[in-house]
C-alpha cells in the first residue's frame, strides 16, 4: 500500500556537512600529507572516492616512501594524526585511514568501477556500481579486456530484481545492461588507455 503522508524529519544540513567535510579531509590528506611527505617517485595515485584513496607503492609500506628529511616529523606527529597505530586493524576510526585492501594489480575503468587483484593468493576486491556481483562473477580478466581490447570495449551483465507499481503490484524483472565500460570522462585518457592527465578546461 502507498503511504498517504511521508514525514521528513531529518536535518539535511547534517548530511551535507558530513559529505563536504569528508571531501576537505581527503584533499588535505592528498596535498598536505602525500604531497609534502611522500617521495613522488615511490607513489602513484590510482583512484579516489569520498572516503577512500587507492595508491600504488614502489615499496612495501607508506612509511618506507617518506622523504628522508621528513621522516622525523612523519613518525612524531603526522603518522599518529592520520593513521591508527596498528595499520592492520579493520575497526573504523573517524578521520583515520585504514588498509582496506591490497594486491599486486589494480584496474580502474571509471568512478566506482575497479578491481584490486592479488596474484599471490588469488584474492580480489571488486567495486562495480549497479552490477549484481552475486550473479555476475566478474574477474581481473574481464577488467583487463575492457581496458585494453577495443573489440571488447563493453562487458554486458544481467541484473534481476523486483519492482512495485503505484497500484501496489509486484513484478519481477531481468535487466541486461553494460557492466564494464572503458569510457572515463573525468580525466584525459592517453593512447595507451592507462595513463591519464588533467582535463585542459
Amino acid at each position: 500500500m502507498l503511504k498517504n503522508k511521508i514525514r521528513m524529519d531529518c536535518a539535511e544540513i547534517i548530511g551535507y556537512f558530513i559529505l563536504k567535510n569528508a571531501k576537505k579531509h581527503m584533499l588535505e590528506f592528498v596535498y598536505d600529507i602525500l604531497g609534502e611527505f611522500i617521495d613522488p617517485r615511490m607513489i602513484e595515485l590510482l583512484d579516489t572516492d569520498t572516503d577512500s584513496i587507492g595508491m600504488s607503492l614502489a615499496c612495501h609500506s607508506l612509511d618506507e616512501a617518506v622523504l628522508p628529511e621528513k621522516r622525523n616529523e612523519w613518525f612524531k606527529t603526522v603518522r599518529e594524526r592520520w593513521f591508527p597505530r596498528n595499520m592492520e586493524l579493520k575497526e573504523k576510526i573517524p578521520g583515520k585511514f585504514l588498509i582496506e585492501a591490497s594486491g599486486t594489480e589494480f584496474v580502474g575503468l571509471n568512478a566506482k568501477t575497479y578491481i584490486i587483484w592479488d596474484e599471490d593468493d588469488e584474492k580480489k576486491k571488486l567495486a562495480c556500481k549497479g552490477v549484481m556481483k552475486r550473479i555476475n562473477p566478474l574477474g581481473i580478466d574481464d577488467f583487463r579486456r575492457t581496458l585494453l581490447d577495443p573489440s571488447h570495449a563493453c562487458e554486458t551483465v544481467l541484473n534481476k530484481g523486483f519492482i512495485r507499481t503505484p497500484k501496489g503490484e509486484m513484478f519481477r524483472y531481468d535487466q541486461t545492461r553494460v557492466g564494464l565500460n572503458p569510457l572515463y570522462c573525468k580525466r584525459y585518457v592517453h593512447n595507451d588507455t592507462i595513463t591519464t592527465s588533467n582535463l585542459n578546461l
